[in-house]
């Protein structure tokens, strides 16, 4: 048994230390895979990063509450690139809420999901955020915070100017700018929150204003947001364009096609821009080159699409394919779950059946049980009332006997003093006449046949002495059987309570004899020194 437990043990530990290092096994394999997906974003490689994102999802791994951040966060970047918005969006939103468990930047969480409301012209929620982003940064009034409450009212009047609300636009784009040290202290914020008011004078037609907003976006922004200045330069000749000021505004483009970062789409805008310039100042030959260099580019970025419309659609297969396997592993989960429901009620039938027969068994055993301590103990009872009528009657007959053993002690001391008469009368025959002998022997004989019944009267008491103590005398003997015959005997003689004078008529020896042998009967029982011999022979 001892055995059977110390395997057991020593296989449940193994077990344990091999599902340890299995699960540290899973746990390594499962951070390199996120690492490998996180590493082909970063490296642009942005389609295969999808793929690994999504069938680390798809695949119900056990991702740590990082690990399931930084893939959703990864998945909403990747699809932002694709310009599949909706699902940037939701990725988003997930990683957001998983952010919110990891730690408690909710201003800064909440600007990052501004971005994803806007590609997908959910202005409304955009706004939304970005205000509870400002009252937040406003309540806790921390000065560290400034700059980000800054970059949130540039943020909320791009929103505005998005959904085409100017004019709230320019109440957020004037109160970056009118804030106290933001020019000195955030040169880049002011810039942007400048031009993009230039934005707006520039649709409101108000062109010479415009110039001068997004003359200070260029001033401030060149070399830090080159996306900021680039539009801004387009933004200074296209005002120009409008107020018919063509040299400025070709001067402008001019500068803007000097740059060495542009952005595509504003130098799409550029050329066609510039072709019209050229057209205006009556040079053909050059708004025929520009006009070219618009149509190759527009042609270049078309191309450059197709490849990320047909890799959206391929995205959009490949999620519906693995939500399809994820549903049906969802499917054999549910299937699987139901078979182990139906496994324990039938488990939990069978067990409830075991213990209704258990305990029917359990009361049954008892009931057996004491019937058999009733019956034993009824018996015992009746063999207790035997041996007490027995032991009664014993007592009973051993008094008899023992009225007996007088009337014999009794004859046996006549015996003795008719011996000594003999004697006596013997010797006195030697000296009587030879006439009377005759006569005194026959009166002899006549003694000699009354004192014969009375021996015959000790053998009978001896005999029924013997019957009396039978029970008594197998008790000693097996108690005790170091005592021999003779002793028994003697013990047997000692519970008649007679005394040892008695003894020594009755088995013709001295009463010295008697008491030796009493001696030797007490070294041989366990008798205290206290304790008479009597009483202790009577508990036998």
């Amino acid at each position: 048994m001892k055995f059977s437990l110390l395997n057991i043990l020593l296989f449940s530990l193994l077990s344990s230390q091999s599902l340890v290092g299995q699960n540290q096994k899973d746990t390594t394999a499962i951070n390199n895979s996120v690492e490998d997906a996180l590493k082909l974003s970063q490296e642009g490689n942005n389609e295969e990063s999808i793929k690994e994102c999504l069938t680390l999802l798809s695949i119900d791994l056990k991702l740590s509450l990082k690990d399931s951040f930084r893939v959703y966060r990864s998945l909403a970047h990747n699809l932002y690139q694709f310009g599949d918005f909706d699902n940037a969006l939701n990725y988003a939103k997930t990683s957001l809420s998983l952010q919110f468990q990891l730690n408690n930047t909710k201003e800064k969480s909440y600007l990052f999901l501004m971005h994803f409301f806007n590609a997908a012209e959910q202005y409304d929620s955009s706004i939304y955020y970005m205000n509870y982003t400002v009252r937040s940064i406003l309540e806790k009034k921390d000065e560290n915070n400034i700059n980000l409450l800054i970059k949130t009212y540039n943020n909320i009047g791009f929103t505005y100017y998005l959904n085409n609300q100017l004019d709230s636009a320019e109440v957020y784009y004037k109160k970056v700018i009118n804030m106290p040290g933001v020019k000195e202290n955030h040169s880049s914020i002011y810039g942007l929150a400048t031009g993009n008011l230039g934005q707006i004078y520039f649709s409101k037609k108000e062109y010479k204003n415009a110039i001068k907003c997004m003359q200070t976006d260029a001033k401030l922004t060149k070399g830090k947001i080159w996306e900021s200045y680039n539009n801004a330069v387009f933004g200074i000749a296209e005002s120009y364009y409008e107020l018919k000021e063509y040299k400025r505004a070709k001067k402008e483009l001019q500068l803007l096609f000097s740059q060495k970062r542009q952005i595509n789409k504003t130098l799409l805008k550029a050329y066609a821009l510039m072709a019209k310039v050229l057209e205006y100042t009556n040079n053909g030959d050059g708004s025929a080159i520009y006009l070219k260099k618009y149509i190759k580019l527009n042609d270049s970025l078309i191309q450059n699409e197709k490849p990320k419309k047909e890799v959206k659609n391929q995205l959009s297969r490949t999620r519906i394919n693995l939500v399809e396997q994820n549903l049906k592993l969802k499917e054999k989960e549910v299937e699987l779950i139901n078979n182990q429901l139906l496994l324990s009620e039938n488990t939990a039938k069978t067990h409830q059946l075991k213990t209704r027969a258990y305990i029917i068994t359990l009361i049954l055993s008892l009931i057996f049980i004491i019937l058999l301590f009733a019956y034993f103990k009824n018996r015992q009872k009746k063999n207790r009332a035997i041996r007490e009528l027995e032991k009664e009657l014993l007592e009973v007959e051993i008094k008899n006997k023992q009225k007996d053993l007088n009337n014999v002690v009794t004859n046996l001391s006549y015996k003795r003093s008719f011996i000594d008469d003999v004697q006596q009368k013997l010797k006195d025959l030697k000296h009587q006449p030879v006439e009377n002998l005759s006569e005194n022997l026959t009166s002899l004989i006549r003694e000699f046949n009354t004192y014969k019944s009375a021996d015959k009267n000790v053998e009978v008491l001896q005999s029924d002495i013997e019957k009396v103590n039978l029970s008594f005398f197998e008790a000693l003997g097996k108690k005790y059987p170091l005592l021999t015959e003779n002793e028994k005997e003697l013990c047997g003689l000692l519970l008649l309570n007679l005394s040892s004078k008695d003894i020594a008529n009755i088995r013709n020896i001295s009463p010295n004899a008697v008491k030796k042998a009493r001696q030797r009967i007490r070294k041989k029982l366990p008798i205290r020194p206290d304790e008479k011999i009597t009483t202790f022979l009577s508990a036998i």
